[in-house]
């Protein structure tokens, strides 16, 4: 009976459209309680679904009245969006202004990594999880963590809705049930999770948990929910399908294409299905783009806008005929308000075992009882999250009589993590690095890590670092490391007169106060075996094993915004060394060094550079500890060692332009000198200039750098960078 009445509905909403009646005029649509009630149904697509704003736009335009609306993975989130309010101008601005690289990539903003963990950013090309000891492969590249606070923040206003028929428009989401591969049919729950949920894409998005279930991307039980719309009460349907029909096999020219139409051949046929049940069917047809062109979006954009022209007259005709039927009502169309402050009446943490509460308290910096903007909460979820013993940090916030209550959905991370570093360099050559890390592993909210560096320099180390107490924390860390080091020594033309490589072997143990993800400072003791095993050239040195006792104390502070290619922040990096002959066999000297670095933003695209260096040191210095200037990150037109002094002083001022986006050209100029502690003779010993301009991309493999740079003692020397430096 239902279809027989959908039937007739669709016969007279035909005959409508040939000789239309009155039409309602209005800014918005409206609803009515009598007449055809009209659904809207917007099919997955991935990048592609970002079409479906410019079909709402459309709509809007022409008056088109919508009573419940569905959508599955990309067409959920922008149908969600909509049902609760937003409007297509809305969704554009929000797609337009998000950073997509980042929402798909999960990138934790370098602000709010520990500071302790700053060391070992920036190193690693790959990472894998270990699970039961073994290295696995991911459940997929993104934990969802960047959308998912994305749309959390999008939908404040309704955290408290959990009947999606409570929206302005009714709306249904669906995901697939991992377990079963059926439809989960989503009418109701907590939206930002509804939402992600659909929006599961497999390989690419880690498997979701909604109202119970594990779930993947909706597209892969039913990607057009026409059925379920239908189920909803709508009369009539009106579908917009933007995912892929299938290409030909000579077509599928990238890894991307391949994968989509892998994942298509039941999408496809389930559409073709569905679509039999739209009465009026959108196909817009924008060229050849995958659902993975995220990076496309205003291209995708402005293509749909152009291409959505040729049903714009059929659906001002369908909307005229509905309008003329439908009885006005008060417009539903309204901007979700906007929330400024909020009263936290009390924080719940959800799903927490292994990292204690007053942790996570601790990096939130909100308490109840206070006031808090919605900013700050993000803020305070993006400091949890950095601290890497979580996959993902969700919220919710709970409106109560007397306030809000924040909910925190922490999924701790039950992997430890393997990781691999590649770099090529023009002295060293290839080196690779191995790397495995365990959190929470013998204490609560610790890092127990094991480095292996292979190639021209080998390097073995192990840390142990966790915290004490909370407000500041207190950090302790003990690390054990051998290492080999080959140094060049020069003479004062630049020449080369001798190869020494070092054996170290060295422990050491210090604590110190972690201020912020900022700031930390520090003091221990250290203990170091050394020798120099082979020696080309003559040095006045034996080869035999010396060792020094020695405390050190630093002072660490970094609010660089990137790792290797910074755009604004600063770097400051204060060490002392003292070492103690406490049982008559040990070198004794002291050591002072201070380095600092600035990141200036001049305008879009282009940043200054501003670093200063000097370092002092006094007694037996071993070979392998004593300071230099020279070498491409310290002193460019000089080989690495080529300049050694008691007395170490540099300046360096430079600009950093992004030509294109991850495509850098960087160029320096620096002024130093080495000589006796305490003398500034500038004949004694001459200040010495040198340049560099070098070429820079970044790459899914790390920064790749090709630079040139001088001096007066070296006209022109070259250096070749590939990966991460380790």
């Amino acid at each position: 009976m239902a279809t027989i009445s959908r039937l007739w509905v669709t016969i007279f909403l035909s005959l409508l459209v040939t000789y239309p009646l009155f039409a309602y005029q209005s800014n918005t649509p409206d609803t009515t309680t009598s007449g055809p009630k009209i659904g809207v149904v917007l099919s997955g697509g991935g990048a592609k679904g970002i079409m479906h704003i410019s079909i709402l736009k459309a709509m809007e335009e022409v008056n088109m009245p919508i009573d419940f609306i569905g959508g599955t993975s990309m067409g959920a989130i922008v149908g969600g969006m909509y049902a609760i309010g937003y409007s297509a101008d809305d969704l554009y601005e929000f797609v337009r202004d998000v950073d997509w690289s980042n929402m798909l990539t999960d990138q934790v903003s370098r602000r709010f990594i520990p500071i302790e963990e700053k060391m070992w950013d920036s190193r690693y090309m790959l990472s894998l999880p270990i699970i039961n000891n073994r290295i696995s492969l991911p459940t997929g590249l993104i934990s969802g963590q960047e959308i998912s606070k994305f749309l959390t923040r999008l939908t404040l206003p309704v955290h408290d809705v959990e009947n999606f028929d409570d929206f302005p428009i009714p709306f249904v989401a669906i995901a697939t049930d991992l377990e079963t591969g059926l439809p989960i049919i989503m009418r109701n729950g907590y939206l930002p999770d509804v939402m992600r949920s659909s929006m599961s894409i497999p390989s690419v998005f880690s498997p979701h948990n909604v109202n119970g279930k594990i779930s993947i991307d909706g597209g892969v039980a039913r990607n057009f929910p026409v059925t379920d719309v239908l189920e909803m009460g709508a009369d009539y349907i009106i579908g917009i399908n933007v995912s892929s029909t299938g290409e030909r096999a000579d077509t599928l020219s990238n890894i991307v294409s391949i994968m989509e139409r892998t994942i298509n051949y039941r999408i496809v046929q389930t559409t073709l299905d569905q679509a039999r049940l739209v009465d009026y069917l959108i196909q817009p047809d924008i060229g050849d783009f995958n659902m993975a062109d995220f990076d496309n979006i205003p291209e995708i954009l402005r293509l749909s806008k152009e291409a959505i022209e040729e049903f714009k007259p059929r659906l001002k005709e369908i909307a005229d005929s509905l309008n003329a039927l439908r009885k006005p009502k008060e417009k539903y169309r309204y901007l979700p308000p906007e929330i400024n402050e909020l009263f936290i009446q009390d924080i719940i943490i959800h799903d927490t075992e292994r990292t204690q509460e007053k942790v996570i308290l601790s990096e939130f910096k909100i308490k109840p009882g206070t006031w808090a903007s919605p900013e700050s909460i993000e803020m305070g979820i993006d400091r949890i999250y950095s601290l890497q013993f979580f996959e993902t940090v969700r919220y919710r916030l709970v409106p109560t009589e007397t306030g809000t209550i924040v909910h925190l959905y922490l999924k701790e991370k039950l992997d430890d993590q393997f990781r691999v570093g590649l770099r090529y360099d023009n002295r060293h050559k290839s080196s690779l690095l191995f790397s495995a890390s365990f959190r929470n592993t013998y204490k609560p909210t610790s890092t127990l890590r094991f480095n292996i560096r292979l190639g021209d320099e080998t390097y073995y180390d192990t840390q142990f670092f966790y915290y004490v107490g909370f407000r500041p924390k207190l950090g302790v860390s003990t690390r054990a490391n051998f290492s080999i080091i080959r140094d060049d020594l020069f003479d004062s033309n630049g020449n080369i007169f001798a190869n020494v490589e070092t054996e170290s072997a060295r422990a050491e143990f210090w604590v110190g106060p972690v201020v912020s993800s900022m700031l930390i400072m520090g003091a221990g003791i250290r203990e170091e075996f050394y020798r120099l095993r082979r020696i080309v050239g003559s040095i006045p040195d034996e080869t035999i094993w010396k060792n020094n006792h020695s405390f050190f104390a630093f002072l660490w502070l970094d609010t660089k915004n990137d790792g290797v290619f910074a755009t604004n922040g600063q770097m400051f990096r204060g060490d002392y060394t003292q070492s103690f002959n406490w049982f008559g066999n040990s070198v004794k000297f002291s050591e002072y060094k201070a380095k600092w670095e600035n990141y200036i933003p001049i305008t879009t695209g282009v940043t200054g550079l501003l670093n200063f260096y000097t370092s002092f040191t006094y007694g037996e210095v071993p070979y392998h500890r004593k300071p230099y200037l020279g070498g491409y990150d310290n002193f460019p037109g000089f080989y690495k060692n080529e300049i050694m002094g008691d007395w170490l002083k540099s300046a360096q001022a430079g600009l950093q332009i992004e030509m294109m986006r991850n495509r850098f050209l960087i160029a320096t100029y620096s002024a130093g000198q080495a000589s006796d502690v305490s003398k500034l003779d500038t004949e004694l010993y001459p200040v010495l200039y040198g340049w560099n301009l070098t070429a820079a991309a970044k790459t899914v493999i790390g920064p790749i750098k090709i630079g040139i740079s001088g001096s007066e003692r070296h006209q022109l020397l070259y250096d070749i960078r590939v990966g991460f430096d380790f």
